[in-house]
C-alpha cells in the first residue's frame, strides 16, 4: 500500500507493517499496489462516541 501523511515522504507498507495517522495531518496518498490490500482498524474511542472519518482536500503542491 502506498501511504503518505501531508509532506512527509511516501512509503510502501507491505504485509505486517503497522502504521499510524496523526489525528491532524492529511493523509494524502492512500492506495493499494498491484498486490490489493486487505487491512484491520482500530479505533479507540470513549463510550458512547461514534468513529468518524473525515475526507478533506488535498493539499496543493505548493502547501505541502
Amino acid at each position: 500500500m502506498f501511504f503518505t501523511v501531508g509532506s512527509e515522504p511516501e512509503r510502501v507498507l507491505r504485509a505486517g507493517d503497522t502504521f499510524y495517522e496523526p489525528g491532524d495531518e492529511t493523509i494524502t496518498r492512500f492506495d493499494a499496489t498491484d498486490e490489493g490490500v486487505t487491512f484491520l482498524t482500530w479505533l479507540p474511542l470513549s463510550a458512547g462516541i461514534r468513529p468518524e472519518v473525515t475526507m478533506g482536500e488535498v493539499p496543493r503542491q505548493d502547501e505541502r
